[in-house]
């Protein structure tokens, strides 16, 4: 899977987190933040942290956010600005812009100025925690779509000791492994697909939601 780039615009606690697990995953991150503080801290985190203003155009062209794949305004701290940025980036040319919001009427604002997707961390949060509870072989994950997501699950038992050549996976459920977590909690993007799982490691799959639900229960 082709590593991707994000630019998360806004570091407060919503962004800042999003942006950790997005690099985690194996891909490039780009934070931009106002406080020079909040840059600091995730500055070892994340490919790039960069102080500056994300209502000016010059900040964001320098920045080469336009060539991220997504970007995401996390900036529900100052709503004129979240509405700001989110147009200015798709007028920049962005096809995949994705704002947080804190209510209805300010998602909507947001997707008339063109946000491909409007996200309520604290909803999305509580659905999150509602599936991980359930589902003690889930250890989190990211909704792509509706039907798509990005899942951390527990090695299945009777995976243990097989490759994934062996387990045939893709061909199998129509899921595809795209990093192991070992057990000293190093993750390995794009495993060895002849070398046997260990029993106590977790996957990283991307898939139809509801097959990967499923097969963690194996």
């Amino acid at each position: 899977m082709r590593k991707k780039t994000f630019a998360v615009i806004g570091l407060d606690r919503f962004g800042s987190n999003l942006a950790i697990n997005l690099q985690r995953m194996g891909n490039e991150v780009i934070g931009i933040d106002t406080d020079e503080e909040k840059v600091r801290r995730i500055s070892d985190s994340i490919t790039h942290a960069a102080i500056g203003d994300p209502t000016d155009e010059n900040v964001l062209r320098t920045l080469g956010v336009r060539n991220a794949d997504v970007a995401v305004v996390a900036l529900t701290n100052d709503i004129q600005s979240g509405v700001l940025v989110t147009l200015m980036l798709k007028e920049l040319g962005m096809k995949n812009v994705i704002s947080e919001c804190t209510s209805e009427i300010h998602g909507r604002i947001l997707a008339k100025v063109g946000a491909d997707k409007v996200i309520y961390p604290e909803k999305d949060m509580g659905e999150r925690l509602a599936k991980n509870l359930n589902n003690n072989d889930i250890i989190d994950y990211i909704e792509l779509s509706d039907e798509f997501s990005i899942m951390e699950i527990n090695l299945p038992k009777n995976w243990a000791g097989k490759s994934l050549l062996e387990l045939n996976i893709r061909a199998k459920f129509n899921i595809t492994v795209i990093a192991c977590k070992n057990a000293d909690g190093s993750v390995n993007i794009s495993p060895d697909p002849a070398l046997p799982l260990s029993a106590d490691c977790s996957l990283f799959v991307i898939g139809p939601e509801k097959i990967i639900d499923r097969v963690s229960k194996e």
